[in-house]
């Protein structure tokens, strides 16, 4: 490819992951959105940052964009070009809603657009989960929607496309307080019951055949977990006051945003009242939190001219 060319704009969705039950493998778009504009420059690397993570990012190599951007030209045996990358992330950082994969994703992305789309879809997401480790978040912010996905290894993730009701809110309560991946990793066991695992499983299938009925019902018993949120829940005590008011509020159903600190709560109506719920029980418990009411991004990143 030339050196220089036309400025691009990449835009990737929040993504949360498990939806309770769907440990590693549920993973759906939301619609709120980081943005990466690239523009070509003469030499060098020159990276500007506004919005979440601003004073905390890494603006050189380290950055995770431009290490997954780097990757694809690598895979293709050619050298990245110079260029000017200036990120507008409005996912919030650290709190489960991947912005880490929507970094990662449109990195990869973008590089792919550069070099005129010479890798899959599947390509880009063997590369995503290859750098972020699980493909629940990196799914649904390539694709959006609800995304099942099972990696295996180094095989190519298996996945597929859960359809949802347009009229499903997200509802993310997101706390002041952050809870280190590591950490909420660390506290989940390796090895569970036979009797919990069959709970997961049975659950996580009445979960998505709700949602794809929009059935409040099935939603509600199907968002349960015995896998991960129980363990979490000793790390952050917060977690299931919040859930419970959330249900309490007349939410389907509510999980723990991927390893959290967010807490997702879904629902058909009164994603406010719902929101306000939230909030008011994690400020009542020690920790002061704000919320976002979101849907499903159907669309997920996508590369525009800027």
């Amino acid at each position: 490819m030339a050196s220089d060319f036309p400025d691009i704009r990449v835009r990737v969705p929040a993504s949360t992951a498990n939806l309770g039950p769907g440990f590693d493998a549920f993973g759906m778009a939301l619609t709120v959105y980081n943005e990466f504009m690239l523009r070509t420059a003469e030499s060098g690397l020159h990276i500007t940052i506004a919005g979440e993570g601003e004073n905390e990012l890494a603006g050189n190599e380290d950055n995770l964009f431009v290490r997954a951007f780097t990757r694809v030209f690598a895979e293709v045996g050619q050298t990245p070009p110079a260029f000017h990358l200036h990120m507008k992330n409005c996912i919030p950082l650290y709190r489960g809603l991947g912005s880490s994969a929507s970094a990662a994703v449109g990195g990869l992305v973008a590089a792919n657009h550069l070099l005129g789309n010479t890798l899959s879809h599947d390509r880009l997401l063997q590369l995503a989960c290859d750098i972020e480790g699980h493909p629940d978040n990196v799914a649904a912010a390539l694709f959006g929607g609800l995304i099942v996905c099972v990696a295996e290894g180094g095989d190519m993730p298996a996945y597929a496309r859960v359809p949802v009701p347009p009229d499903l809110h997200a509802v993310v309560c997101v706390p002041d307080q952050h809870l280190p991946t590591e950490l909420a990793r660390s506290v989940v066991p390796q090895e569970v019951s036979l009797g919990d695992a069959v709970y997961n499983v049975s659950h996580a299938a009445l979960l998505l055949t709700g949602i794809m009925r929009a059935d409040e019902e099935c939603i509600r018993a199907g968002m349960s977990d015995r896998l991960h949120q129980p363990y979490r829940a000793t790390i952050f005590p917060a977690m299931t006051p919040i859930m419970e008011a959330a249900l309490g509020a007349g939410a389907c159903g509510s999980a723990l945003s991927g390893a959290g600190s967010s807490i997702l709560a879904l629902t058909f109506r009164n994603p406010d009242a719902i929101a306000d719920a939230m909030v008011k029980a994690a400020h009542d418990h020690d920790s002061p939190a704000r919320s976002l009411v979101l849907s499903c991004a159907e669309e997920g990143a996508c590369v525009e001219p800027h």
